[in-house]
């Protein structure tokens, strides 16, 4: 997978829950039940690096209660890293999904 597919993918997830794009480019915003999240996500293929980074303005506390996700309560920032562009997308389709409050 390149770098254009990958953001294909992550553009069409961000659009499926709701995700809105910030003044930066490379960052979207999440209203959740627990506040605002900003996530982006990247696919390095030349240092075969995938990430999701995510900052949450909220119920820190309450997010990682429901959650089970242990955000760094210094800077509120989760992130995820994978050597798969794959393992990537399907990471950031359930984090999106369990961070919108929605149930199965």
């Amino acid at each position: 997978m390149n770098a254009k597919e990958f953001n294909k993918y992550k553009t069409a997830l961000y659009k499926k829950y709701g995700a809105v794009l910030t003044d930066l480019s490379h960052e979207v915003k999440v209203l959740t039940p627990f506040g605002t999240l900003y996530i982006s996500a990247e696919w390095s293929p030349k240092i075969k690096v995938a990430n999701i980074h995510s900052r949450l303005e909220g119920n820190v506390n309450k997010f990682v209660e429901v959650t089970g996700f242990e955000v760094n309560k210094y800077n509120n920032k989760y992130n995820f890293y994978f050597s798969s562009p794959l393992d990537c997308l399907d990471e950031l389709e359930k984090y999106l999904f369990n961070i919108s409050g929605e149930k199965e």
